[in-house]
């Protein structure tokens, strides 16, 4: 059983909170079907939250202004967590990040544009056509990467996923359930200069013969997904109760003589996983298990991400661990 927690989170000023980080706190825990009894699991450390490179090219021109090549100009970054299916999401991720880090700065209708790097609009090597004079790509003139630009590729990329992996079945509530997932994705908005939290929930259609596509939405700034175990209600109060209490003091708490790092709303959503895990041991259910993976996500595509053990113990119990151990 998968629980993942994602939301809007950063520091108070002046008793105005500024939300300018995106938050995700995730077990580590893959088994088979959801189930967590120790012949069942899978890998104890397994990623569910992935760092995605975004990447903008932009034409290069001969001295003869012919078109050449493209050169990469821009990098930013994205931060994608999944519940559910782990074979759809991998063939999700593989064209995400193909779609991602191949992004096209292209001249259309007297516009510069960002395109994905399979459309037709993307300038491809013609050496019988001279560009004009005026097609000159300096950082003045092009657009800033906006954070629905990047939804809308990643949206594209789910669709033919799911095209994928449905083409062939013809799907019921029961077989859907083996390619379902749920997604939370964190972008870096560079025109309006802020990360931005979007929830993808892969749904089945009404319609017959049905299929599988995909509904998404951007969140608000009090709004938090959660994926996976069912405790979207519990997480809204958690988080309108760290909200609301007033401004928390500036050192850091400490646990089992270890720095709690983090928000407080990226605290309180570590305490909430602990919870769950010890009650699942102490009622014999699934435990979630693993370790729990922290990110920050914040100005400018920047992540931090760090392990720290579940509350097995005193000794242990927020543990800081490095993401390469």
């Amino acid at each position: 059983m998968t629980l993942i927690v994602a939301g809007y989170t950063g520091v108070t000023l002046w008793s105005r909170k500024n939300y300018d980080r995106i938050f995700f706190v995730a077990d580590t825990l893959l088994s088979a079907e959801g189930r967590t009894d120790k012949r069942d699991r899978l890998i104890e450390i397994f990623k569910k939250i992935r760092n995605i490179p975004v990447k903008v090219w932009t034409p290069h021109f001969d001295t003869d202004g012919h078109f050449a090549r493209y050169l990469e100009s821009f990098s930013s970054t994205c931060v994608i967590a999944y519940a559910g299916s782990t074979l759809t999401f991998s063939h999700m991720l593989n064209g995400i990040q193909e779609h991602l880090g191949q992004l096209r700065y292209t001249f259309i209708d007297g516009q510069y544009k960002i395109v994905k790097h399979c459309s037709g609009d993307a300038i491809q090597k013609n050496y019988a056509e001279t560009w004009a004079d005026d097609i000159v790509f300096e950082s003045r003139n092009l657009p800033a990467l906006t954070a629905d630009l990047q939804m809308e590729v990643i949206s594209h990329v789910i669709r033919r996923a799911l095209k994928d992996v449905s083409a062939h079945r013809l799907l019921d509530q029961n077989s859907f359930k083996s390619i379902s997932c749920q997604l939370a994705v964190a972008l870096y908005c560079w025109e309006a200069r802020k990360p931005v939290l979007y929830h993808v929930e892969v749904v089945l259609t009404e319609e017959f013969p049905k299929y599988a596509t995909l509904k998404y939405r951007q969140l608000g700034e009090q709004e938090t997904a959660v994926l996976g175990k069912p405790l979207q209600r519990e997480v809204e109060e958690l988080m309108r109760a760290v909200r609301d209490a007033p401004e928390s003091p500036a050192e850091k708490t400490r646990i089992g003589g270890q720095l709690d790092r983090g928000t407080d709303e990226l605290k309180a959503a570590k305490t909430l996983l602990r919870k769950e895990i010890l009650a699942d041991e102490e009622g014999e259910l699934n435990y979630i298990g693993g370790r729990i993976d922290c990110w920050e996500f914040s100005e400018r595509g920047r992540t931090k991400q760090w392990y720290e053990l579940p509350a097995v113990s005193d000794s242990e119990e927020g543990s800081i661990i490095s993401p390469d151990e």
